[in-house]
């Protein structure tokens, strides 16, 4: 079992488990915390949740990469 010694120290954020890595801890802090940061991979359909247009208004960040791969294979069947 690995230790998990890198917890967020956000109030209120729902990821209580913590990290393996500080890298992932980074990761996480960059893509959930960070206000105004929408860097990453969206879905090139308008009308789907993962899109920039949808996801944009609620200041939702994109995906990783393999998250937007596994994204378009499952749901749109590339």
């Amino acid at each position: 079992m690995h230790d998990r010694l890198h917890k967020c120290d956000v109030a209120g954020c729902a990821q209580t488990k913590g990290f393996q890595y500080k890298k992932d801890l980074k990761r996480h802090y960059d893509t959930v915390h960070r206000k105004g940061s929408l860097k990453g991979y969206f879905c090139k359909y308008d009308w789907c949740s993962a899109s920039k247009s949808q996801s944009e208004p609620r200041g939702k960040p994109g995906m990783r990469y393999d998250n937007f791969r596994r994204h378009m294979e499952s749901h749109h069947g590339f």
